[in-house]
């Protein structure tokens, strides 16, 4: 079966274009955000913003309103 997939991944043109990250070298040189809305109003926030520091896998979740924008951050 490896091999099998191992061949899939070779002729795959999205497979052939996905690389990994390279490491960060400090604590919050790269991060990911990812949003959850669209839930149930909870004192009065409807949704969580989720920040993650790459190199420590650390997840951080806030209770966020939708209609965040730049200037209210």
């Amino acid at each position: 079966m490896s091999c099998d997939i191992g061949l899939y991944i070779k002729t795959c043109n999205l497979c052939m274009e996905l690389h990994p990250m390279e490491t960060p070298e400090e604590q919050w040189d790269t991060i990911t955000v990812d949003f959850v809305v669209e839930l149930p109003a909870a004192h009065s926030y409807n949704a969580i913003i989720n920040v993650v520091n790459s190199i420590r896998k650390h997840a951080h979740f806030m209770p966020m309103h939708t209609t965040v924008n730049e200037g209210t951050m």
